[in-house]
């Protein structure tokens, strides 16, 4: 498809060496002009050096298909359009933690992720400030590390998983970077290159292993990450700065050169614009997201949240619009995960409900096997009318959206925002860090969804109650059914799981010793060794005169 693959060898000049290059496609297939390109390396960055010599090859090349190499033995693994941790799939419920958790001291940074967690919480959205991860470049900041491994081996202490946004903020020399220089300049790809291969490097030698994916850009819809010279953006100072204009205009006259096509501005021509920037915007996810697994050895997956919200996402679906090349099925094979952020549908674009836009995206994306979250899912719509302190008001349609999320095949998400400023009703809690009602709605969602009691489930339940909970919940292989058993004597325990409809599917009966914790095991098959299909099921536990019920979730 035109990507070049880069590797890494090691050459004594003086000595006779001969390298043999294997090419591995994972089916046979026949490709066009293959190319080798050699530099000689100053640093572990491939793109320093001098090109020493030039191979090319005059007609097609056939490459036998073959199995790709084994992957690295991970924690997380991504399986089709599912994440699976520790072995079932799991749906990550979380909040987006923005970079003002910079200014938090570690006590608090421990404080606020055991209350996310006792809300039932399980995974995170951490913004990285790039500048200050990186104050100059190549000089990394210790403090700034610091932060990130007690925020990350916390979160791990807690059951909390994260997705790391490599870019959640930026500004200093950074900043300065993206006004002056336009994506193909080599020192902006060098930049980017450095600073997302020293991250994947150094969290993996910190062996963080509830990583989810490393975010290689946010808001690429917006400008905020991601910007072409005509869709640039003002964040307190505009960019691309006339530096950056000029050389993509250089760049534009070339790749219409290339391609064989008359000039003509870019905003006369918007088929041949978004192919332009297309190529651009593929270039620099394609490093970022290389340079993380350069670092890593392999180790983590990639991600990408492609567009802000409102309009850009039914632009870009429904017509030829400037920003049409931010299509995901443009774009998602670059990644492991994709990301669908703030997403506000825009009814003059054929989209009139957040289900049918969602459904949408999610078919799209699916259509490449990717597993899909959704960010900031924003049920204010920014709408300070919506007070969120209201319950009555905030909590209904986002408890929709959960819902709908859940149901609809989707990995998980991350709402906005935790955060400890209310200037704009968005936190879920408020300037002294007291959590607001709709915390409490959030986390009794979270124990209906994972099936967890408020009680500890190594003591007895109370006097006269008997508990049977279910995890994981939603499930993909199998579900524990826990529950205690009560008195000194051995008892009948049954344990029925039912359908919608209310038809039974699977009984168990089990006799068990009183006074302890026990637990069953069901695989999601019928009373025939069936496979059951996916959707929502009902059991029900009893125990002597006592019974128990729940809802638990297969997802298949």
């Amino acid at each position: 498809d035109g990507t070049p693959i880069e590797r890494k060898i090691e050459w004594d000049p003086s000595a006779a060496d001969t390298f043999q290059f294997e090419f591995r496609a994972p089916l046979a297939s026949e490709y066009g002009d293959v190319w080798l390109e050699c530099f000689m390396d100053g640093s572990r960055n491939p793109r320093d050096g001098t090109n020493i010599f030039h191979v090319e090859n005059e007609g097609p090349i056939v490459i036998q298909g073959g199995p790709p190499p084994d992957p690295p033995e991970r924690r997380i693994e991504i399986v089709g359009t599912d994440i699976v941790i520790d072995g079932s799939r799991v749906f990550l419920t979380g909040v987006n933690i923005f970079s003002f958790w910079n200014s938090w001291e570690h006590s608090v940074i421990t404080e606020e992720l055991t209350k996310m967690s006792d809300a039932g919480i399980n995974f995170t959205r951490l913004f990285l400030d790039w500048y200050q991860f990186e104050p100059t470049p190549g000089v990394y900041s210790d403090t700034y590390k610091s932060s990130i491994r007690h925020y990350l081996t916390t979160a791990d202490s807690l059951g909390i998983f994260v997705e790391v946004v490599g870019v959640g903020n930026w500004g200093n020399w950074v900043y300065e970077y993206y006004r002056d220089y336009w994506w193909t300049n080599p020192i902006l790809e060098d930049v980017n290159y450095n600073y997302f291969y020293e991250l994947g490097r150094w969290l993996r030698e910190e062996g963080f292993d509830n990583i989810v994916y490393v975010s290689v850009m946010q808001e690429g819809g917006s400008g905020f990450d991601w910007y072409d010279p005509l869709n640039g953006h003002d964040w307190g100072t505009p960019y691309p700065g006339p530096g950056a204009i000029a050389e993509a205009e250089t760049d534009w006259q070339q790749w219409l050169v290339e391609r064989g096509v008359p000039y003509t501005p870019m905003e006369d021509n918007v088929p041949e614009f978004g192919a332009w920037c297309r190529q651009r915007f593929n270039d620099l996810i394609r490093l970022r997201a290389q340079a993380v697994k350069d670092g890593s050895d392999g180790y983590y997956y990639t991600g990408l949240d492609a567009a802000q919200g409102r309009n850009e996402y039914d632009l870009a679906v429904a017509a030829a619009h400037m920003s049409y090349y931010l299509k995901p099925e443009l774009w998602v094979h670059l990644v492991d995960v994709a990301e669908l952020h703030n997403y506000t549908p825009d009814a003059g674009h054929g989209y009139y409900s957040y289900e049918t836009a969602m459904l949408t995206y999610r078919d799209v994306i699916h259509e490449f096997n990717k597993p899909v979250l959704v960010g900031e899912t924003n049920y204010t719509h920014c709408n300070e009318d919506m007070r969120m302190d209201d319950v009555s008001i905030a909590w209904p349609p986002l408890s929709a959206r959960l819902d709908f999320i859940l149901a609809n095949d989707l990995a998980g998400f991350g709402i906005w925002a935790w955060c400890d400023y209310d200037e704009r009703k968005l936190g879920l809690e408020d300037i002294d860090r007291t959590p607001r009602p709709i915390l409490d709605s959030l986390a009794v969602w979270n124990r209906v969804l994972t099936g967890v009691s408020d009680n500890d489930p190594q003591q007895p339940a109370g006097p006269g109650e008997f508990v049977c909970r279910s995890y994981p919940n939603p499930f993909g292989q199998a579900a524990t059914l826990q529950y205690y058993v009560r008195g000194d004597a051995e008892q009948d325990v049954r344990i029925r799981v039912f359908d919608v409809a209310g038809r039974e599917v699977r009984t168990f009966v089990e006799r068990v010793p009183a006074g302890r914790w026990h637990s069953t095991t069901w695989d999601g098959t019928n009373s025939s060794g069936g496979r059951v299909s996916g959707g929502v099921y009902f059991y029900k536990a009893t125990v002597g005169t006592e019974s128990a019920t729940g809802k638990i979730v297969l997802l298949r």
